[in-house]
C-alpha cells in the first residue's frame, strides 16, 4: 500500500520540479514535429497525459537529444526487464517497472532543453507504468513496449 501512493506523490514532485519552458526554452510544436501524435491529442493539449496516448516529442533539431549516463543505464534497464516478460505477471512487470523509473526520476540531474523534452516524454510514460502495474492486461504492457520503443528515435 506504501508503494502504491509513493508513484503517484513521486510522479507528482517530478512533474511539478521540472516546469516547462523554466529553462527558457520554448515547449510550442510545429505541426512537422507532431509525428507520433495520435489524432485526438491534436485537439486536445490535455490529451498527452491521458493513458493510451504516446507523447507528443520532437528531435533536436535533425539529432536524437543527448541524455546523461544516468538516464541511458536505467532506460537500459527497463528495456532489458521488458525483453524478458514471458510467463511474468503483467502487475508485477509494471510493479518493477516504476522501481526503475522512481530511480530514474531520484537520480535525476539534467537540465535544458533535452530534460524538458524527456519530460515530455515521461509524462506518458509514467502513466502508462502506473496502468500496467494496477492492470497487467496486454493492452497495457503493449503500451509500455511502445513507449520504450518510442525512447531511441528521440533520447540518446
Amino acid at each position: 500500500m506504501k508503494k502504491l501512493f509513493l508513484t503517484p506523490l513521486l510522479i507528482m514532485v517530478f512533474l511539478a520540479g521540472c516546469g516547462a519552458g523554466e529553462h527558457g526554452h520554448s515547449t510550442e510544436r510545429s505541426p512537422e514535429s507532431r509525428l507520433d501524435e495520435p489524432k485526438e491529442a491534436a485537439t486536445d493539449d490535455h490529451a498527452t497525459h491521458q493513458v493510451g496516448l504516446l507523447p507528443e516529442l520532437a528531435l533536436d533539431g535533425d539529432q536524437k537529444w543527448k541524455m546523461d549516463e544516468h538516464t541511458r543505464t536505467m532506460f537500459s534497464t527497463m528495456e532489458a526487464r521488458m525483453s524478458s516478460v514471458d510467463g511474468v505477471d503483467g502487475r508485477e512487470l509494471g510493479k518493477a517497472l516504476q522501481e526503475d523509473a522512481q530511480t530514474l526520476i531520484a537520480g535525476c540531474t539534467m537540465q535544458g532543453a533535452a530534460h524538458d523534452e524527456l519530460h515530455q516524454y515521461l509524462s506518458t510514460f509514467l502513466s502508462a507504468l502506473n496502468s500496467l502495474a494496477e492492470s497487467g492486461t496486454p493492452e497495457a504492457t503493449r503500451l509500455v513496449e511502445e513507449h520504450l520503443e518510442l525512447y531511441p528515435r528521440y533520447f540518446e
